[in-house]
C-alpha cells in the first residue's frame, strides 16, 4: 500500500506554506466525578428496519445498481427495503465511503462495519425508504423467485453474499486494557475514548490510553515496501521509509490532537434534534510528542518548494484530514453559581512560541470545604485564547447534524457525599 499527497501549483503566486497544528479551538481542562453524565453507544435494537411496506412500489436489485451516480441518484437496498440516500450523502459521518454501498446491499457491508447496529442508524436509514426489493413465492416448501436471481429471493440473495466477505478487521492491532482505559463506542471499526480520568492522570497521553477513532479498519503496512509519493500534476517522486529518516533530520513537537466530534454527546436537543456519528462524551483527545520529518525540508529536496501554495494530504485510507490551531490558552475559569460570578483557575502548559501552542492546557481550581453547598451544584468552566477568543456558552449556536467542533462551556453537576460534609466539619 501507499500513502501519497499532490502538490497543487499556481505559477505566478508566492510560496506560502502555512503549518497548522492537528486540533483547533480552545482546549479547557474538565473537572470530573463519578457524577459525571456518560453518553454510551445504544445496544438495544428495537426499531423495525427493512421489513416490507405493502404500500410502497416494487424494485429489483437490478434497478438498484443503476442508480450510483449523483444524476440518477444513489440507491441501495437493505432487508426488503430500498433506499434513495441522494440526499443524506453529504451527511454521512464516514463522508462519501458510504457511496461504496451505492447500487448494492447494506448486509455485506453492516456485517463487517457493526457500528451501523444501533437504532438511531435504523431511523436515519428509514427516512430515505423509497420502496421494496420483489416478494418471494411459498409453494409447499419451495421458494420460486425471479430468474435474473438464480431462483433465489433478492433479499436471500443478499444475505448469501455476507458469507463471501472477506474479513476486513483481520490486521487491526491487539488492544489491551480496554476496559480500563476507554469507552468503547463501537467495536468494526473500533471506536474508543479515553476515560476522563486517565486524561487527566498526566499532561502528556500515553500511546496506549490515547483514543482510537478509525472510519474504517486498520490498513495493513509493510514498512519495507512503503511508499511515501509526491507529486506536482507533472512528475512523481516516491520516498521509502529508510528514505525518511536516513536523508532528512528528525524534529519533535508537542501537540493535542482531537476529533472534531469531541463532546458530540452534548449537542442532543429537542429543539435541534439528535446529532449523527460516534456518541463521544470529553475523551475524543490526547496530547502527545510526535516525531518527524518537516515537509519543508522534503520539498527542497526534491524541487518543489518554489511555486507551489497548497499541499494536499491523502492517507491509506484516502481519507482527507483536517487542521488548525496554534493559539495558546490564556485564561481558564470556572463558575459555581451559573455564570453569574467566575473564577481564575491555575494552568499547566508549556512555553510555546507565538501561534505554534499546539498542545492543550491542563488546569485546577482549589475550591475551600465551607464554600461546597450539600445539595447537587454545576461546575461551568471557560476559556479565553492570545487572540481573546472565548468559548460560546451553548452549543444551540454552533449545532451542526454531525455533532462537529462542540467547543461550548463544559458543566457536570456534584453530589457531595454527606459522610464527607460530616468529616470536614
Amino acid at each position: 500500500m501507499r500513502s501519497r499527497f499532490t502538490f497543487l501549483f499556481r505559477q505566478k503566486l508566492k510560496l506560502q506554506i502555512i503549518t497548522t497544528s492537528l486540533t483547533g479551538g480552545l482546549v479547557a481542562g474538565y473537572i470530573f466525578s463519578k457524577y459525571k453524565p456518560i453518553v454510551h453507544a445504544e445496544t438495544d435494537i428495537s426499531v423495525k428496519v427493512g421489513e416490507r411496506i405493502s404500500t410502497l412500489p416494487t424494485y429489483s436489485m437490478t434497478e438498484v445498481a443503476k442508480h450510483t451516480t449523483a444524476e440518477k441518484g444513489y440507491w441501495l437496498a437493505y432487508k426488503d427495503g430500498v433506499y434513495d440516500i441522494t440526499s443524506y450523502v453529504e451527511n454521512h459521518p464516514g463522508g462519501k465511503m458510504v457511496l461504496r454501498s451505492a447500487g448494492k446491499a447494506l448486509e455485506a457491508c453492516w456485517k463487517i462495519f457493526t457500528m451501523h447496529d444501533m437504532d438511531h442508524v435504523y431511523e436515519i436509514l428509514e427516512e430515505y425508504r423509497i420502496g421494496n426489493l420483489p416478494p418471494g413465492i411459498i409453494i409447499g416448501k419451495a421458494l420460486l423467485f425471479g430468474k435474473e436471481n438464480n431462483f433465489l429471493g433478492e433479499r436471500e440473495a443478499n444475505q448469501r453474499e455476507q458469507e463471501k466477505i472477506t474479513d476486513l478487521f483481520q490486521y487491526d492491532p491487539e488492544r489491551l486494557n480496554i476496559k480500563e482505559n476507554f469507552f468503547v463506542r463501537s467495536k468494526r471499526p473500533f471506536n474508543a475514548e479515553t476515560k476522563p480520568s486517565v486524561l487527566v492522570s498526566s499532561f502528556i497521553t500515553p500511546v496506549e490510553q490515547f483514543f482510537v477513532r478509525n472510519h474504517m479498519h486498520v490498513p495493513f503496512v509493510n514498512i519495507n515496501e512503503y511508499k511515501l509519493e509526491i507529486g506536482n500534476g507533472k512528475s512523481t517522486h516516491s520516498l521509502s521509509f529508510d528514505d525518511l529518516t536516513e536523508k532528512y533530520q528528525s524534529y519533535t513537537i508537542t501537540s493535542t490532537l482531537a476529533c472534531s466530534g469531541n463532546r458530540r454527546g452534548a449537542m442532543n436537543n429537542e429543539e435541534q434534534g439528535t446529532i449523527r456519528g460516534a456518541p463521544w462524551y470529553v475523551g475524543a483527545i490526547g496530547n502527545a510528542r510526535w516525531t518527524g520529518v518537516r515537509l519543508r525540508d522534503v520539498l527542497q529536496s526534491l524541487g518543489l518548494d518554489k511555486e507551489g501554495k497548497y499541499v494536499q494530504f491523502y492517507g491509506l485510507d484516502c481519507e482527507t484530514p483536517k487542521s488548525g490551531g496554534g493559539k495558546q490558552i490564556q485564561n481558564v475559569q470556572v463558575s459555581l453559581d451559573h455564570g453569574k460570578t467566575w473564577l481564575k483557575a491555575e494552568l499547566e502548559q508549556l512555553a510555546e512560541p507565538h501561534m505554534r501552542a499546539w498542545t492543550w492546557t491542563q488546569w485546577t481550581y482549589h475550591i475551600p470545604f465551607d464554600d461546597l453547598p450539600s445539595k447537587p451544584f454545576d461546575i461551568i468552566c471557560r476559556a479565553t485564547d492570545t487572540n481573546a477568543n472565548s468559548q460560546p456558552e451553548s452549543p444551540v449556536g454552533i449545532w451542526n447534524v454531525l455533532g462537529h467542533m462542540n467547543n461550548a462551556w463544559h458543566k457536570i453537576t456534584l453530589q457531595i457525599d454527606e459522610k464527607c460534609l460530616k468529616k470536614g466539619s
